[in-house]
């Protein structure tokens, strides 16, 4: 069954070429909404002689990817788009995965639905599989991975690959702009999820991306894979997961438990296995600092 289906890819700064050969054939319309790229004329050059069926949105700065997304929603919500897979600049859809996710969701209730997932494949790391929180709480925590079978009902995914719903995009106000970058598909979903939609994870959809710059390295027999983020992306991160924990910690303690060993783990690698160490752990005590005291929207020059 054929949903009318739009693709909405972010970008920002690209490299060149870029490809989007994969996705363009799948979806009924493709936006690209460009975040304030230093080389806007080169894509739209880029793809005008690509394909007539790409509409660029171009942003005047980097507002963040929370306001590329809903500017992206705004603009297929006024073309009755019910369906948006929404992708990165750096991912790339298999062949058949938007055919795959609008398969599985014939088999579900649409108007329950906020997003169906894809299987995460890792170029950086290809032999660990992507896993999910369960919706369900179980204590401490349970991941699963969607490489063999389905699952209903996932606590979030991310939102590269995710095939989201229009009408649940409107009902639950969008993704939080505050937020700018880091966190925003995990709350936008978890809000979905606390208001009674459906999060889905499809294995026969693929898509191929890249978290961060992970490296496998090895000290005394243990293997670590440090995503290697940028300084500024530590602070979103230890940021936002302030409002994150207020909001959520609560009503899902599984994924407290989860999140806390994450920012955990986090800094056990970037002090032993990232450069800039000093740079980063700074930038994130200045991001948990913030989050305390609800200070949001763009980073501040540190």
């Amino acid at each position: 069954m054929h949903f009318k289906t739009a693709g909405l890819i972010i970008t920002y700064n690209p490299e060149f070429p870029l490809n989007f050969k994969h996705i363009v054939s799948q979806v009924d319309k493709l936006v690209v909404v460009d975040n304030g790229s230093k080389l806007q004329k080169e894509i739209q050059v880029f793809f005008d002689k690509f394909s007539p069926n790409i509409k660029l949105i171009k942003l005047p700065e980097n507002q963040g990817i929370a306001k590329a997304l809903n500017a992206g929603f705004e603009y297929l919500a006024s073309l009755d788009y019910q369906w948006v897979v929404t992708l990165d600049q750096d991912s790339e859809a298999d062949a058949n995965m938007v055919l795959e996710l609008n398969n599985h969701l014939s088999t579900k209730a649409p108007e329950e639905v906020a997003a169906i997932g894809p299987q995460i494949i890792d170029l950086n790391t290809p032999h660990k599989k992507t896993r999910y929180l369960l919706e369900k709480v179980q204590i401490p925590f349970k991941r699963v991975s969607i490489d063999r079978e389905q699952y209903d009902n996932l606590l979030y995914i991310i939102t590269s690959g995710a095939l989201t719903s229009v009408a649940a995009w409107e009902d639950l106000g969008g993704f939080k702009e505050d937020f700018f970058i880091d966190y925003v598909d995990t709350e936008f979903f978890m809000r979905a999820n606390s208001k009674g939609y459906k999060v889905y994870g499809c294995h026969k959809a693929k898509l191929f991306h890249r978290l961060g710059d992970r490296v496998t390295k090895s000290t005394l027999g243990i293997k670590v894979n440090p995503t290697n983020h940028a300084a500024v992306r530590r602070y979103y991160i230890a940021r936002n997961s302030i409002p994150m924990l207020k909001k959520y910690a609560l009503k899902y303690p599984h994924w407290l438990i989860y999140d806390i060993l994450a920012h955990c783990l986090n800094l056990f690698r970037i002090t032993f296995y990232e450069a800039d160490t000093a740079k980063k752990l700074w930038h994130a005590l200045q991001g948990y600092k913030d989050g305390l005291l609800g200070r949001m929207g763009k980073a501040p020059k540190i």
